[in-house]
């Protein structure tokens, strides 16, 4: 049995080119781009050279020099391919736009899979959010708008993003008002039940909530953009709009702008 699951309209294609298993992922000669790099975790661009349909392909696994490789309770890493393809599973079914999943697999190790494969399809016609914002500063308003839209759709649903950078927004540049697609989500969290919730902030760690994404996302924005006063109130505008979250807006707005400071002053601590 095969550890690889290809869409079956480009099963014939992908496996000419020598992807059959998991491994092959790895394959020296395999006809693709390295995009992004960070030593375990590669994303590699691969056309198909018949259909001319361009893949994203997410590959991870543990180097022989990561001592982790041998411990349990690495889930998180583990299983990122599958939990990605779940999320994307998951939002597609609510209605939100995102890459369709054309294969995913998973190699078997001693203590869950030693490495994991997930190849999702170019959205054609859309563009990074943050690339675009730079090269169009006419179009930062609208960006801000269509990103607090957007968490405000996930945060009905009691989902949130761990890590709502602009650049796992993406948008089509012929229709800003179009409701913005998603990448990268291999973490999505629901807010932990009261007793968790009371020892994580015991100990510090960050909780999942509204206050956690909003905070990271305007900082975010910020980062790219540069400070504008703005667009804080633009981009709260825009994510309580229709009211459909139980949540206090002053409070809410109060607790952000403090947890920004707080961040930018913990990055000036590290530096």
């Amino acid at each position: 049995m095969t550890d690889l699951w290809i869409e079956e309209e480009i099963r014939i294609e992908v496996e000419r080119m020598g992807l059959r298993r998991v491994r092959d992922a790895w394959r020296e000669d395999l006809a693709a781009e390295v995009v992004n790099d960070r030593g375990e975790r590669q994303v590699l661009r691969i056309r198909l050279p018949e259909s001319g349909r361009v893949i994203y392909l997410k590959r991870w696994r543990f180097s022989l020099e990561n001592p982790r490789r041998f411990l349990p309770f690495q889930d998180e890493t583990r299983l990122r391919a599958r939990n990605e393809y779940r999320n994307l599973l998951k939002l597609a079914l609510w209605g939100f736009k995102v890459p369709p999943t054309l294969l995913v697999g998973e190699e078997a190790g001693l203590w869950g899979p030693k490495a994991t494969l997930l190849g999702v399809e170019n959205l054609a016609g859309y563009e990074c959010c943050a690339d675009w914002g730079r090269e169009h500063p006419e179009a930062r308003g609208a960006i801000v708008r269509g990103v607090a839209a957007l968490l405000a759709r996930l945060h009905y649903r009691g989902i949130f993003h761990r890590s709502p950078g602009l650049k796992h927004f993406y948008l089509r540049p012929e229709s800003l008002d179009e409701p913005f697609a998603l990448l990268d989500v291999p973490r999505l969290d629901r807010q932990p039940e009261t007793i968790p919730r009371l020892l994580a902030e015991l100990v510090g760690w960050e909780i999942p909530g509204p206050e956690r994404d909003l905070s990271k996302a305007l900082l975010g924005i910020e980062d790219e953009f540069g400070s504008d006063s703005e667009i804080g109130p633009v981009f709260f505008a825009e994510y309580f709009k229709n009211r459909t979250l139980p949540l206090d807006p002053e409070k809410v707005r109060r607790r952000i702008l403090q947890d920004i400071e707080r961040r930018r002053e913990s990055r000036l601590a590290r530096r």
